[in-house]
């Protein structure tokens, strides 16, 4: 795995406070942003940083609704960002509020995952076990039963 170098700068010129950029290669965080503040910055690295594997984790969410023929919620690789960064600072911080339900993030369209992440995903991220094995049962939880094949 390359290594990654990590230089935090005191400014930002982007509103939202977060971004990545040039092929996933660099990320820019804000350390003015105010939502960013304490293990929110941390929590909002770990999180940007999640998505260097979003394609690998499409293509293994795909295959688990494969299994069990159903189609994979739109949104799902980004509720399982929030929630893996958010308790992973958790971990490391017992009283640490994940930043989706201290801002709202669930609320906002995505609180469809926030049960079944719980029921499902939460003990892969304490106990372990395959990821494949998680991805199969959420997506047997909620995917989306197939519409009918169109003609070709």
């Amino acid at each position: 795995m390359a290594r990654r170098r990590i230089s935090r700068q005191h400014f930002g010129l982007f509103e939202l406070g977060r971004c990545i950029l040039h092929r996933r290669q660099f990320l820019v965080v804000s350390s003015l942003a105010p939502d960013l503040k304490g293990n929110y910055g941390l929590e909002t690295i770990f999180h940007e940083g999640m998505h260097q594997w979003d394609d690998q984790i499409a293509t293994a969410l795909r295959e688990a609704s494969r299994q069990v023929n159903k189609v994979v919620p739109r949104n799902l690789s980004h509720a399982l960002i929030f929630y893996t960064a958010g308790e992973a600072v958790r971990h490391v911080q017992p009283d640490h509020i994940p930043y989706a339900i201290k801002y709202g993030i669930w609320d906002r369209g995505m609180a469809p995952f926030k049960v079944p992440l719980d029921e499902l995903w939460r003990p892969y991220l304490e106990k372990g076990g395959s990821r494949d094995e998680a991805f199969t049962k959420l997506i047997e939880r909620f995917g989306i039963e197939p519409g009918p094949e169109k003609p070709r």
